[in-house]
């Protein structure tokens, strides 16, 4: 299966942002995690680490879980702590998969991509998703912006 296009992004990126918004509002927030798991199989085959994938599968199975100890056991106590563990997983699982990117680039391409480590808080893989957009990602990087990478493109000095 590819999980990128022929620009090496993944499909996701190139989806406008109003849509992924709608899906991920329509299901409730379970897109999110489904476009966390996504993104870190994707980053994963790029040779990165398993970490992001991990985290972003960890907390389906919690969520999937909770909601099960929850329907047969509503006053649960280990449903309260399977609840905060999925929580906690949520919040790492993007600032995991944000440095498994950043570092990816940093090593292929000489330049990381700006991804705000607040709006990845808030917004988590939404965001990232967003960031990695080519348009988004063109208008950064120094080399594509000025057209350097294309000889016949560049500027000639006599």
């Amino acid at each position: 299966m590819a999980f990128e296009n022929e620009e090496g992004l993944p499909w996701t990126a190139s989806i406008h942002a109003r849509w992924i918004v709608l899906i991920v509002a329509l299901s409730s927030g379970t897109a999110l995690i489904a476009l966390g798991i996504y993104l870190s199989l994707w980053i994963r085959s790029k040779g990165r680490s398993l970490a992001p994938l991990i985290a972003f599968s960890l907390t389906a199975l919690c969520a999937l879980l909770d909601v099960a100890i929850i329907h047969w056991e509503p006053r649960s106590q280990w449903g309260d702590y399977l609840g905060m563990i999925d929580s906690l997983l949520f919040l790492v699982a993007p600032f995991l998969l944000r440095h498994e990117i950043q570092v990816h680039f940093r090593e292929t391409e000489g330049w990381e991509p700006n991804i705000s480590p607040f709006f990845t808080f808030l917004l988590s893989a939404l965001y990232i998703n967003y960031r990695l957009n080519p348009i988004s990602l063109a208008q950064e990087n120094p080399l594509t912006t000025l057209n350097l990478s294309n000889p016949t493109n560049s500027a000639k000095i006599d």
